[in-house]
């Protein structure tokens, strides 16, 4: 049976819960949550071990697990390939996931990512360009976060 660790771990984007087994990152949520609630969402999910882990001991990769294979795994690969610095609209992500034509439901793959921000769902946005709604914070947070990357946001719209 596998192992899940977890623990508040500082990224550049602030402090973010994430768990991991010994392949990779397996979930993560935004600091507004708490430790019970991450630990019971994490238990919903994995009938093994869980506990506490050391922040520093976080591996490399991403252990796909809580992610069922099919549309939204090919989509949150997809988007876990999008550099830090870049965005991508719904549509294009869904180019790139091999599904075109799947916009509408690539946001529904992006609400519903449970890694953030390794999976960084963060840098896709409306075809517009304004950047639509984030799960982990709202789009204040989202917008925060692609300035931090150097993008240029400008009223809740990615400038091109």
């Amino acid at each position: 049976m596998t192992r899940v660790l977890y623990a508040r771990v500082p990224l550049v984007h602030g402090s973010w819960w994430l768990a991991w087994t010994e392949d990779g990152v397996c979930a993560g949520a935004g600091p507004e949550w708490d430790e019970a609630r991450f630990v019971s969402w994490i238990r919903r999910r994995h009938d093994g071990d869980v506990a506490g882990g050391d922040p520093a001991a976080v591996p490399d990769g991403i252990d796909w697990r809580f992610v069922p294979s099919g549309f939204r795994r090919d989509v949150l690969r997809a988007c876990a390939r999008i550099p830090a610095g870049q965005t991508r609209t719904y549509g294009q992500l869904a180019v790139e996931a091999g599904h075109p034509g799947a916009a509408r439901a690539v946001g529904t793959a992006m609400a519903t990512n449970p890694l953030p921000p390794i999976v960084p769902c963060h840098r896709v946005v409306r075809g517009d360009g304004r950047i639509g709604e984030y799960g982990a914070g709202g789009p204040a947070r989202k917008a925060e976060m692609l300035v931090r990357e150097g993008v240029v946001v400008r009223d809740g719209v990615v400038a091109s």
